[in-house]
């Protein structure tokens, strides 16, 4: 779900967040899983159907699709729930401050202007409560 609230479209983009220190510790989370544990997870849900298959693997395949379809759809509803019932804004900003010489904290990563040079990466949350008809 973060990588998805990160604008990450692939599984391998998850690798990228887990580095990142800020945003889970701020959601409570005490890790961030692999792309591949992730994907195992996930093949759980939907196993793929053989090409050919008799129909108890068709019917149990089929099966499990319902019930994953009704875990996802529930899992999905408690957690939109309460931010629903709420009105508020989540802005979140992430810079990157270049540095020159060595600086405590500097890191080679992601740096859109000069690639290999240290930098920080600076994350900026606001929350704002939306008073209502707002």
């Amino acid at each position: 779900m973060l990588s998805i609230l990160d604008g990450q479209r692939r599984y391998a983009h998850i690798a990228g967040l887990r580095g990142d220190e800020v945003a889970p510790e701020i959601l409570g989370m005490g890790k961030i899983m692999s792309d591949e544990s992730l994907r195992r997870a996930l093949s759980a849900l939907v196993p793929n159907l053989p090409k050919r298959c008799d129909e108890a693997q068709r019917a149990a395949c089929l099966a499990q699709l319902m019930k994953s379809t009704i875990w996802m759809d529930t899992a999905l509803s408690e957690s939109t729930r309460e931010a629903l019932n709420t009105a508020w804004i989540l802005d979140a900003d992430s810079s990157v401050k270049l540095l020159y010489g060595r600086q405590i904290g500097a890191e080679i990563g992601y740096n859109p202007r000069k690639s290999g040079q240290p930098s920080h990466t600076l994350h900026t949350l606001l929350n704002q409560q939306c008073s209502p008809g707002a």
